[in-house]
């Protein structure tokens, strides 16, 4: 329980109750890969790379003690390794088993005894975990520095195999605020190390007999990710879900199908992105008319200055040309600037909603949509400058100036 586990650096100084958690080898195969955040992995070892993201599988980390220094036998007095319950002073003077009035020689003589049991009796290889990037600032931690991770009365030196903001499945946060409600992740074997260190004999035995039958390490599951072949068909994934259901005890144990919460999300996307291409079409409607009237009321409205144009010598069609030029300009700039204000708005919305998300900020623009809009409103500021224009050019240009309608 999270209340029975800490994390601390070696200084002891701050401590941090937390939850371990054991995973298997393949655990973030079975995963949606979007949501792993990787900050940052011990390099002392490789890592396979997950497919299709690429991404370090750092949990293989955790099944390996390459690149971690082995204990080297010396007297473990400040208390850094793994598998020890008693504290410092009781090795030192060994008063839990002989007492204080007990002769100093002979404390001092079983004193050794106990580090030697220590070091003989107790598996002092350093624990692997993944734990939270939140935890970096607040324990001076990283991965090229041990931790000290104590489960009850037994005190573990362990090795950081990798910081993470985000992982599929458990609750892990780069903010410090949040750590006290993150996991920390450890291979089986390392679980299994603890719990059989920690739970009394008689729970171990009854926690042992609610195992099912082939486990791995003998260890009861609270969680089970399937993970299966790319164009399974419908039939076969039923087949699938009902055979897990076989095995179910109780009520209390729920299946839950992803891919049809994913069907359902990218049903509700897809919903959501015919909705703005209504909303985009109709909009289009309106600037439609907005923009025809707007360029056929501003040639209209200028007409003498056509007149004067014409009077100095420029032909019809260059006039024409300097009303179209004046509409493409207007559209033009009103297109750039719209468009570097709506994406610095929607920027800002979406960083700000990532700031609680915790999610990499990614940006996926309307192509079609913003291309259709922005070739639909040249086309009428060309078309509004030139039907008009056509019209006056037809006139004679003393008509023009004097305002005369043929």
């Amino acid at each position: 329980e999270r209340k029975d586990v800490t994390l601390s650096n070696l200084g002891g100084f701050p401590e941090v109750a937390t939850s371990i958690v054991g995973v298997e080898r393949t655990y973030l195969e079975s995963t949606f890969q979007d949501y792993i955040l990787l900050d940052e992995k011990d390099d002392s070892i490789s890592y396979p790379e997950l497919n299709p993201s690429g991404i370090s599988d750092v949990v293989h980390g955790l099944y390996t003690n390459a690149g971690i220094s082995q204990y080297n036998g010396d007297p473990d007095v400040q208390e850094v390794l793994g598998g020890q319950w008693w504290s410092r002073d009781s090795i030192l003077r060994n008063e839990d088993i002989l007492g204080s009035d007990a002769d100093p020689k002979e404390k001092e003589d079983d004193a050794e005894k106990n580090r030697r049991l220590l070091e003989e009796e107790f598996d002092t290889t350093p624990k692997k975990v993944i734990c939270a990037e939140g935890l970096r600032d607040y324990m001076t931690i990283d991965t090229k520095t041990s931790i000290s991770l104590e489960a009850k009365d037994r005190k573990y030196r362990a090795r950081i195999r990798a910081m993470m903001s985000k992982v599929p499945g458990y609750f892990f946060s780069g903010y410090r605020q949040a750590i006290f409600f993150s996991v920390a992740l450890v291979s089986f074997e390392d679980y299994f190390a603890i719990a059989e260190d920690n739970v009394r004999p008689k729970d171990w035995d009854e926690l042992k007999d609610s195992v099912m039958p082939n486990s791995t390490f003998g260890i009861p599951k609270y969680r089970l990710f399937v993970k299966t072949v790319g164009g399974i068909d419908v039939e076969d994934k039923e087949n699938l879900i009902n055979g897990l259901r076989t095995y179910f005890r109780d009520d209390q144990t729920q299946l839950l199908n992803t891919s049809n919460f994913r069907e359902s999300i990218q049903l509700a996307t897809d919903l959501m992105e015919i909705f703005f291409t209504l909303v985009g079409s109709v909009a289009l409607i309106l600037a439609f008319f907005l923009l025809w009237v707007s360029f056929i009321g501003n040639v209209r409205e200028n007409a003498w200055e056509y007149g004067i144009l014409r009077s100095v010598g420029l032909t019809g069609l260059q006039v024409s040309r300097l009303y179209i030029y004046e509409a493409l300009a207007i559209t033009i700039t009103a297109t750039i600037s719209g468009t570097i204000i709506g994406l610095t708005i929607g920027s800002t919305m979406i960083l700000q909603f990532n700031v609680f998300l915790e999610l990499p900020f990614k940006m996926q623009f309307p192509v079609t949509l913003f291309s259709v809009m922005v070739v639909s409103a040249i086309a009428i500021a060309i078309l509004g400058s030139w039907i008009p224009t056509e019209e006056i050019r037809k006139r004679k240009i003393a008509h023009v100036l004097k305002g005369i309608e043929n």
